[in-house]
């Protein structure tokens, strides 16, 4: 016996509303999966340092270190965006000059890598524990420590520009226009697309 169009519409409606809330139920357990495994992460980065022993936190911090002023230029520019002899000269200037001091627990190079490594990779105090094997006070004094050195040493890395001696200003303003003319021409030189028309181009300046 064929069933009338109300009971095929009920039963249509019916069988949409189990698969819907069928599809509810999938993506709400998946929902549940990835905040548990997110959950689990951070408390995987938050307490990094309470299930490594002293003696393997101090091991993987030296690692850290020899691959910054160790390892070659090649690594240290990776890490802290210098090389390895720059990188010494700025911790130097700023234990000298800028009145950086180590303490009890943390040298100063490593002070100085972390503040480097943080503005130079964009990273978050809950990663840099993780790098750095460090608490997340211990990071953002450290951080706050260097910050005030560096600014101590606007003096030195920051100098005031010098007026040009013993010429007029118009000799001033005529250097000042040739420099601008060869930025222009350089400008017009490296929007050629094809080489015969640089070398074209090249020949018209000449002539």
């Amino acid at each position: 016996m064929a069933r009338c169009p109300k009971q095929r519409k009920k039963a249509v409606i019916a069988a949409v509303s189990a698969y819907l809330e069928l599809l509810f139920n999938f993506i709400n357990l998946l929902l549940r999966y990835y905040e548990a495994l997110e959950s689990e992460h951070e408390q995987a980065v938050e307490h990094v340092s309470s299930w490594e022993t002293p003696i393997a936190r101090q091991l993987a911090r030296n690692s850290f270190m020899r691959c910054i002023v160790s390892h070659g230029d090649i690594s240290c520019t990776m890490l802290v965006r210098m090389n390895c002899r720059t990188f010494q000269k700025l911790w130097m200037l700023l234990r000298d000059e800028g009145g950086l001091r180590c303490s009890w627990n943390i040298e100063i190079d490593e002070m100085v890598a972390i503040f480097l490594y943080t503005i130079a990779h964009n990273e978050k105090n809950r990663q840099l524990q993780a790098t750095f094997r460090r608490s997340g006070e211990t990071i953002c004094r450290v951080i706050k420590l260097v910050l005030r050195s560096v600014l101590k040493l606007h003096s030195i890395l920051l100098r005031k520009p010098k007026p040009l001696e013993g010429l007029s200003q118009d000799q001033v303003i005529s250097a000042a226009l040739i420099l601008v003319k060869e930025d222009r021409i350089a400008q017009l030189y490296y929007q050629l697309p094809t080489d015969e028309e640089k070398l074209a181009f090249l020949f018209r300046l000449i002539n």
